[in-house]
C-alpha cells in the first residue's frame, strides 16, 4: 500500500463448518499502529498515513480475525521501462 492511499478491507464470518454466516453484531475494524494507518471502525476503509507496517483485525460476536499485515511504502518512481516505439508512416 502506498502512502496516502485508501483501500476498503472486507471480511466474512464463518461458522464451525466453514459456511459463511451473518454476525449478530456488526464487524468492527481495528489497527495496531494508527500512526502508520488508520481504519474506519465501521466501514473498514484503511488510510496509509506513514511509512511502516500495520496489522489490521476484524471482530464480531466476540471473535477476532487473525491479523492482516499491511506494509505502507512511499510512493514515487521505482523504475522506468522503455517501450519500443511504433514506426511512423512517412
Amino acid at each position: 500500500m502506498l502512502l496516502g492511499q485508501k483501500e476498503k478491507e472486507t471480511a466474512v464470518c464463518k461458522n464451525i463448518v466453514g459456511a459463511i454466516v451473518q454476525p449478530i453484531e456488526p464487524i468492527k475494524w481495528a489497527v495496531d499502529a494508527p500512526e502508520i494507518a488508520t481504519i474506519d471502525e465501521a466501514t473498514g476503509v484503511l488510510v496509509a498515513v506513514a511509512k511502516g507496517v500495520v496489522n489490521v483485525t476484524a471482530s464480531a460476536d466476540g471473535v477476532t480475525s487473525p491479523p492482516l499485515t499491511v506494509s505502507v511504502e512511499e510512493g514515487g518512481v521505482y523504475s522506468i521501462e522503455i517501450i519500443e516505439g511504433v514506426p511512423e508512416l512517412a
